[in-house]
């Protein structure tokens, strides 16, 4: 599950881009939503690689055990 600093992190994001007044939505329905859809995915991913036979990945662990990659830049997609 991820932790409620990140969910402040996403609240702080969501006002400063005033991303809340497009649905009028408050900002912590806003960060709880998408903090679901981030544990939701990780979820599904697991399911997905059990299915295939794959062990199974801590998402956790994964997101919180490495420094995030800063994007400059989306690279270019391919023609």
């Amino acid at each position: 599950m991820l932790d409620s600093e990140f969910v402040l992190k996403l609240r702080n994001l969501i006002n400063s881009h005033r991303i809340e007044n497009m649905s009028d939505t408050p900002d912590f329905i806003l960060a709880n939503y998408l903090k679901n859809c981030l544990e939701n995915f990780a979820e599904a991913v697991n399911a997905r690689e059990t299915w295939y036979g794959a062990e199974a990945v801590n998402a956790r662990e994964t997101w919180y055990g490495r420094e995030p990659e800063i994007i400059e830049q989306a690279p270019e997609r391919p023609e």
